[in-house]
């Protein structure tokens, strides 16, 4: 808590741009990295190389804007280690596409 708020995070696109209401509690959003993904879709279309279906894209996370001094370097060295290792899989979530 900072303030005796909760913290949040958003999910999808950088919600620090979408949903400003949310700034108070926002630490940074998980996003959809939809612009260079539709662009290697195109490409792989222009070169007749796609493959058409269903497609996962890449992820990554937001700046954490105004709470970037609130987290602790620790932490953010912790969550730079671990996302590589989440999207590959080595680390599990549960989900499975």
């Amino acid at each position: 808590k900072k303030g005796g708020a909760a913290f949040c995070i958003g999910v999808d696109t950088d919600q620090w741009e979408t949903v400003p209401e949310a700034r108070p509690c926002l630490i940074t959003s998980a996003v959809k990295l939809i612009t260079p993904g539709v662009t290697k879709i195109i490409g792989e279309i222009k070169a007749g190389t796609a493959k058409g279906g269903n497609v996962f894209g890449d992820v990554g996370l937001a700046s954490y804007h105004d709470f970037d001094g609130t987290i602790a370097a620790d932490v953010k060295t912790t969550i730079e280690e671990l996302t590589p290792k989440v999207i590959s899989g080595e680390v599990p979530t549960g989900y499975k596409p």
